[in-house]
């Protein structure tokens, strides 16, 4: 891929959408900022999620790794993976 096409692809990307999966419920698809903290994520959820768990009650794993409710979005997230604007990152969510 040509430098300029990365960069211009890099630049519009700051809406992501995350598909959010849980092992006693449907996925769901959320739309975040790459500027969103992971603690952003989880009051989100809170707020969308049927069952609305609390944040401190969620745990929050993308690619294996547990996720910090300090942690940023764009610092966390494989952006490289991403094949273009309308690619969904998988995170799992696992509920107290």
């Amino acid at each position: 891929m040509k430098l300029s096409r990365l960069r211009s692809r890099c630049v519009k990307m700051t809406e992501i959408k995350l598909n959010i999966k849980c092992l006693d419920s449907d996925d769901q698809m959320l739309s975040s900022d790459l500027k969103h903290s992971v603690k952003d994520v989880k009051l989100q959820i809170e707020r969308e999620w049927e069952s609305h768990p609390q944040p401190s009650d969620q745990r929050l794993v993308y690619a294996g790794k547990l996720l910090q409710d300090s942690s940023i979005l764009e610092e966390v997230l494989r952006l490289t993976d991403a094949r273009d604007e309308n690619d969904a990152f998988t995170i799992h969510l696992v509920c107290r």
